[in-house]
């Protein structure tokens, strides 16, 4: 009784979490491989400060930006349909602070971006930013992947662990 009972709990978490759906992914990054400078190999600091910090748990690592921080990592990622890309990443910011995640899209540079919220106080948790990637029109469109670009905007500082690029509806495992 007690194995069906088991059997039954996992078959209900597996079937409420999609993870490893087989989503295409650009990139994903828990920003835990190994260091070149100060960011995970891959990473390059285009502007402001950008320092590994601890995230959810002491085992746990991320980065921390500070204001006017700015990163860049080029991709060969899958071509992505109209529509379909998105971004998923875990961040905690300080009062009016936010993050900007962009992809840069083919040889025309076509850009997508998501603007995370920026809270009115010091955020004491981190909380998960999972929105579609649009154009400046608001627009979704597909493409090959050539850079992602993070950006902190606003006066403080934001940490960020757990970021994905993927094609498909943005959602969480929890």
């Amino acid at each position: 009784m007690v194995s069906r009972l088991v059997l039954v709990f996992f078959a209900l978490a597996l079937g409420a979490c999609p993870c490893g759906d087989g989503r295409p992914r650009a990139l994903y990054d828990g920003f835990e491989d190994e260091r070149c400078a100060e960011v995970p190999c891959g990473w390059d600091v285009v502007a402001g400060e950008v320092t590994p910090t601890v995230t959810l748990h002491p085992a746990e690592h991320g980065l921390r930006l500070a204001a006017g921080a700015a990163l860049t990592h080029a991709l060969d990622g899958p071509e992505l349909g109209d529509g379909d890309a998105a971004v998923e990443l875990l961040l905690r910011c300080e009062a009016g602070t936010a993050v900007r995640v962009t992809l840069v899209l083919g040889a025309d540079l076509h850009q997508l971006s998501a603007l995370s919220d920026a809270p009115t106080r010091d955020a004491p948790r981190f909380v998960s930013l999972a929105q579609p990637l649009v154009d400046e029109a608001g627009q979704a469109t597909g493409g090959a992947p050539v850079e992602v670009q993070i950006e902190l905007v606003g006066p403080g500082r934001c940490d960020i662990d757990e970021l994905t690029v993927f094609s498909g509806p943005p959602f969480f495992c929890d």
